[in-house]
């Protein structure tokens, strides 16, 4: 059965990378909740998408450079709260679901992985970058590793089977000799982001491990 991972949560139906969002997720059943982290100026892993911090919280200025401190002050109504990495792991202790943790830049690897090592996590975790910098320095890491393209080259296919257990693919390319050639070189195969319903339905005909969509309730449906 192909997994449904909820893309940054819910994040065609709820605040993305919230607490909020995760819940939406996990009430609609999905297999897995994948979100971002970027770090402030003073090192915090934080979930944030973009580098900027205008398309989610509404607030002018770039998230490099604000400390916590500062990203505390900007307020914290439910609709945008940007939550730590460490928020949303004690959210997720005891809770048996699938986290991708998609690292979105160089420098803040080392604490997510010292993060996600003490944290009571009750479900398999894969840490994932479409940065191969990201993908190189976690090699030693104690979790499943995955390595993210828009676009498949072989240049990419190549440093995937090298460095990475999940493969996830833009939604544009993939087709079933992809997705077979990706699991006989022992990889899990994953498509991003597909949201309308003959994306997502094409999709899942290819049987990959697992479909990131930001309409879980959608995808749920036609599985």
């Amino acid at each position: 059965m192909v997994n449904i991972v909820g893309h940054r949560g819910a994040a065609g139906l709820a605040p993305e990378n919230t607490l909020a969002g995760f819940e939406h997720a996990i009430d609609l059943g999905v297999d897995a909740i994948e979100f971002d982290v970027r770090a402030t100026v003073d090192g915090t892993p934080v979930l944030l998408h973009d580098a900027t911090l205008e398309r989610t919280t509404g607030t002018a200025g770039r998230l490099q450079d604000l400390e916590l401190a500062d990203l505390r002050a900007l307020g914290d109504r439910d609709d945008w709260y940007v939550p730590t990495l460490e928020e949303a792991l004690t959210y997720f202790e005891d809770c048996p679901i699938e986290l991708h943790v998609d690292i979105k830049e160089t420098g803040v690897e080392a604490a997510t992985i010292r993060q996600l090592e003490a944290a009571a996590l009750a479900a398999p975790v894969i840490v994932f970058s479409s940065i191969p910098e990201v993908v190189r320095s976690i090699a030693d890491v104690p979790f499943d590793i995955g390595y993210s393209v828009s676009e498949v080259t072989r240049e990419s296919l190549v440093f995937a089977t090298e460095h990475a257990v999940s493969f996830v693919l833009g939604p544009g390319r993939p087709d079933r000799p992809g997705v077979e050639w990706i699991e006989e070189h022992d990889m899990k195969a994953g498509i991003s982001t597909v949201n309308c319903h003959s994306a997502i339905q094409r999709s899942l005909e290819l049987k990959p491990y697992s479909v990131l969509t930001d309409r879980p309730d959608l995808a749920l449906e036609l599985r």
